[in-house]
């Protein structure tokens, strides 16, 4: 895996060699669509699904070169959006029971297939009939492939990790417990879900508990619908999906249990672009670094503090003071000229000694679960995955891989 950081990592020279024209006329589409003429429930307006569409729900909405340009709950680089959310639904009041497709764009729970005592369990490790809700996590990366080629690789995990998070923090809002699977067979489940080599199942978590009842296998696949209007073949793919590995580690669910409101910060999160030009304050600043210390053993962080009451400017490693100093320009130029940095208080960067996508999911979840907590104090955040992967672990003095950095400061 290391090798593979070192192929997606970004220098001054590559950035400047990308001189390419991207048409924006010929982006894949965003939204898998099954027909119109399937069942369907409202998502937005039905309470049992109501986890589900805060998960991932459209919040705005506006045209951009004529075009719609829609954006949703869960950030994605680039607004890209090379996931989907599928769900196996059992024994919920006044919901049949089926295999659905969560279809955002149009706020809607499509029936794929009806269910009795037949399912997807087996191939996530049950014996039994599963009573709720079984939700699967899909990726299509060609959407952010089209777009980013090599560095698709981080920016779909990245964004799975913010999904995963979003999903947990919208069920810790409708008070719901859940599960993250460390064991199912992703192949199968992705081939019996009438997937093909565009797309796999790379995450499932359990709402609900196992019965007593058999349960059948599937006599045969689901339908198939392409995820794509159109599709590329590109050997970056499939090194993607060979690459994923099960999230079975969540943090900071105390955290989320504690904030107040949740459904609504989660309507509104939005990743920052724009900064007041203002110190963050000091028990704002106390409290991110006490969150840090829920990081995974395996991550590190290091605060490059610009402007915060009550402490020095300079690099900290953890709460530490490393190095003292002014580094607004610095950070500007390390994360490839972002502009709107310039107003920020505070940049986070992650980053571990060894390199994995289970990292990156677990760097991209923290940064979810920090948006939607500071949210609430009136700080932005915004994570930014392009950045000189050299340069910048020159600046920070570690070998460590970078996995991803975070710009903090007041709106």
């Amino acid at each position: 895996m290391r090798d593979l950081y070192e192929e997606t990592s970004l220098s001054k020279e590559k950035v400047a060699k990308k001189t390419g024209f991207l048409d924006w006329n010929m982006q894949p589409s965003i939204f898998k669509a099954y027909p119109d003429s399937l069942f369907s429930y409202p998502l937005s307006t039905t309470p049992q699904l109501r986890a589900l569409y805060l998960a991932r729900c459209v919040t705005s909405e506006h045209l951009l070169a004529g075009k719609a340009y829609k954006r949703l709950s869960t950030p994605s680089a680039g607004n890209l959006h090379p996931l989907e959310i599928y769900v196996q639904i059992r024994g919920i009041k006044g919901i049949l029971s089926g295999i659905y497709h969560v279809n955002s764009d149009k706020d809607t729970l499509v029936l794929i297939r009806d269910i009795e005592a037949d399912g997807v369990e087996e191939y996530v490790d049950l014996e039994q009939r599963f009573k709720g809700m079984i939700v699967m996590f899909s990726l299509v990366p060609f959407r952010s492939i089209w777009k980013y080629q090599q560095r698709a690789f981080r920016y779909c995990y990245l964004d799975l990790g913010h999904q995963l998070a979003n999903f947990h923090a919208a069920c810790i809002a409708e008070e719901q417990e859940l599960t993250f699977l460390s064991e199912f067979d992703a192949f199968g489940l992705s081939k019996i879900m009438g997937m093909d080599e565009q797309e796999q199942i790379v995450s499932t978590v359990l709402l609900g508990k196992e019965t007593e009842k058999n349960v059948q296998m599937f006599s045969s696949s689901l339908m198939r619908v392409q995820p794509t209007d159109y599709y590329e073949q590109a050997a970056i793919q499939e090194v993607i999906l060979k690459s994923y590995q099960a999230f079975d580690t969540p943090i900071a669910d105390a955290v989320l249990r504690s904030v107040e409101n949740l459904d609504n910060l989660i309507l509104t999160r939005r990743s920052a672009r724009e900064f007041f030009l203002t110190e963050i304050k000091k028990e704002s600043l106390e409290y991110i670094m006490h969150l840090l210390l829920q990081l995974p053993e395996t991550i590190q962080c290091h605060l490059i503090l610009m402007r915060g009451e009550g402490f020095k400017s300079g690099l900290y490693q953890g709460v530490t003071l490393k190095r003292e100093g002014v580094f607004i320009n610095k950070m500007v130029d390390l994360l490839i000229n972002q502009q709107f940095i310039l107003n920020a208080s505070v940049v986070l960067v992650f980053s571990s000694p060894t390199y994995n996508v289970k990292l990156l999911m677990q760097s991209a979840y923290f940064t979810h679960i920090l948006s939607l907590t500071l949210r609430a104090m009136n700080i932005g955040l915004s994570g930014i995955g392009a950045f000189y992967d050299k340069d910048l672990q020159e600046f920070l003095e570690t070998k460590d891989s970078i996995l991803y950095t975070v710009a903090v400061g007041n709106i």
